[in-house]
């Protein structure tokens, strides 16, 4: 008996229904086949138990997620869903020299969490842009996949400290979870974007929230862009919902877009 699995959580109380431990016998649960890179959600300890084999998706979706990434980046930096807002509220009347003027790429330093295939991908798209310095953390140096962009491996107070953009491409790990949290975005600069394309849980979403609603000094810059996550809190969607009038740091949250196109 096999199972398709597209990203539902497959926890121990369903394993423990799919079959026995490996070396009993009667029949039981075989294969289990997740349409996803990511394997968090699988109870990965009982599924060893049974002799389960899995099977997933490696490096389908590295394109479309680092392009997903990049879309995220230069339209918070840019200000472009406060800008259509405004366009569609009646905001937009004369020209002003500074209105809604956002940071550039150019000269700027991109931390990137996570340098494997999206990581890499998400910095090859990004160097043209003229990007002066890459940064990048993980559990430990890859100067292989740094070569190419003169990437400087970093710890992660410093990458917060020192990047104009942040960008979460790392897997859910115990390790991971919750990085980004209360301490990490208190160090990052008050005009720096951060973009999460990881799972949800890499990011403490209490304190995300926090600092964007409540966080001292910063400006219409200060900015986070959230990938596909049902993590995602109803209070942080509301922020980002309110952000623009209340003048505010402008989160904005996506479904999930970072999927393969469709073919020409």
């Amino acid at each position: 008996m096999g199972m398709k699995c597209h990203h539902g959580q497959t926890d121990r109380p369903f394993v423990f229904a799919a079959g026995p431990c490996r070396g009993d016998t009667g029949p039981g649960l075989k294969v289990i086949s997740t349409m996803s890179v990511g394997f968090d959600h699988l109870a990965l300890d009982e599924i060893k138990k049974r002799g389960i084999r899995v099977g997933y998706t490696p490096d389908v979706l590295t394109d479309a997620t680092a392009e997903l990434s990049v879309a995220l980046l230069l339209a918070t930096c840019r200000r472009l869903p406060e800008a259509v807002e405004q366009v569609k509220n009646g905001g937009w009347t004369t020209w002003k020299p500074l209105w809604m003027c956002g940071y550039g790429l150019s000269d700027s330093t991109v931390g990137i969490i996570g340098l494997g295939r999206i990581g890499q991908a998400v910095a090859r798209r990004l160097k043209p842009f003229g990007v002066k310095k890459f940064l990048y953390t993980g559990s430990h140096p890859k100067p292989e996949n740094a070569a190419e962009f003169g990437a400087e491996f970093v710890p992660l107070t410093r990458l917060a400290e020192e990047s104009d953009f942040v960008v979460v491409t790392c897997a859910l790990t115990p390790a991971t979870q919750g990085m980004c949290n209360k301490d990490f975005f208190s160090r990052m600069k008050k005009t720096a974007v951060f973009i999460n394309t990881s799972r949800g849980a890499v990011v403490n979403q209490q304190d995300l929230y926090d600092a964007l609603a409540q966080g001292p000094g910063r400006d219409d810059a200060g900015a986070a862009a959230h990938g596909p996550s049902p993590a995602v809190p109803q209070e942080l969607r509301y922020v980002a919902s309110r952000a623009a009038p209340l003048r505010q740091p402008v989160p904005w949250v996506s479904p999930r877009l970072g999927t393969r196109p469709l073919v020409r």
